[in-house]
């Protein structure tokens, strides 16, 4: 997904990487830089991808880095030289990056696209056990009239464990992000019963109080995780009936305990905003909350 990640990006960015420079005469000449708002956002995009750092390090140091202003006038001929051929290597780099991803990626994700990311895998055996669980994590909830969802392979990504996966319609698409965020609000409370049990272990309390303490626990994560699957059955599903609200309940079990070991699921490149913000963000999974308002209605 990474090379992916690196094609939008540029294709969304590049243009402001044609950094706009024009000579002025007179009698102080020089060089006139515009646009520099657009430049600067663009060349830390481009360093957030892990490219040409030491290249924008060196640029960062320039003028353009310490003004806020959108346009600024160089005269002197050694700070313009060294910010113009800075520039110039990386535009052209990026340019000729884009041109080899495009014919790498020519075919566009479409509505029905996910992007699963795999953990470190120990051996082929590893890579079955966890393929399996997440097949049927998924297809439980996706194989249904109501989604009209299947599970295609589609790629897999250069260098890397990112699997791109086609899910049979837009529908799905929801229906797992759905999934996912419920997943991560559940692994959330699991491991703060997990800190509070222990700060309670450190309390000496008696035994038979702590298997209260689970019991009670382990009830409240029953119920958060019924009511997680209930709206979404409400939410997907024609017909609220038990088996429907079971197997959304395997699923989110399933993936909760799949992210705990490093699987992350996230939308297409590409997904409009509405579909984006359906998943979580795994780069915060500790600050994500229940989307259900009421917690207490789950019966």
């Amino acid at each position: 997904m990474k090379l992916r990640r690196i094609k939008k990006t540029l294709e969304n960015y590049i243009v402001h990487l044609n950094y706009k420079r024009e000579y002025l005469s007179g009698n102080q000449p020089g060089y006139l830089y515009t646009d520099l708002n657009n430049l600067k956002y663009a060349i830390e995009k481009v360093k957030g991808l892990g490219l040409y750092e030491s290249l924008i390090s060196e640029i960062q140091t320039t003028i353009i880095f310490s003004t806020v202003q959108d346009e600024i006038i160089l005269t002197d001929s050694k700070e313009d030289t060294r910010l113009k051929k800075g520039l110039e290597i990386m535009r052209s780099g990026c340019h000729a990056l884009l041109m080899i991803l495009k014919e790498l990626y020519q075919e566009e994700d479409d509505e029905s696209t996910i992007y699963i990311r795999m953990p470190k895998i120990k051996d082929l055996e590893d890579l079955s056990k966890k393929s399996k669980l997440l097949h049927a994590a998924i297809s439980q909830s996706i194989l249904d009239p109501s989604i009209k969802g299947n599970i295609k392979v589609k790629s897999y990504d250069i260098g890397s464990l990112w699997i791109t996966v086609t899910v049979g319609s837009a529908q799905a698409v929801k229906l797992i992000g759905g999934i996912v965020w419920a997943a991560a609000v559940i692994r959330k409370k699991k491991r703060q019963f997990k800190t509070f049990e222990q700060h309670v272990k450190c309390l000496d309390i008696k035994s038979d109080s702590m298997e209260d303490l689970k019991d009670a626990q382990k009830k409240q994560l029953d119920l958060s995780l019924k009511a997680e699957a209930n709206n979404l059955v409400a939410q997907f599903y024609k017909g609220n009936d038990a088996e429907k609200t079971e197997r959304i309940k395997y699923s989110i079990k399933q993936i909760s305990d799949l992210m705990d070991k490093g699987v992350e699921i996230h939308p297409a490149l590409n997904a409009p905003k509405e579909v984006e913000d359906l998943f979580p963000d795994f780069e915060h999974l500790g600050l994500i909350e229940s989307r259900i308002q009421e917690l207490g209605a789950a019966t």
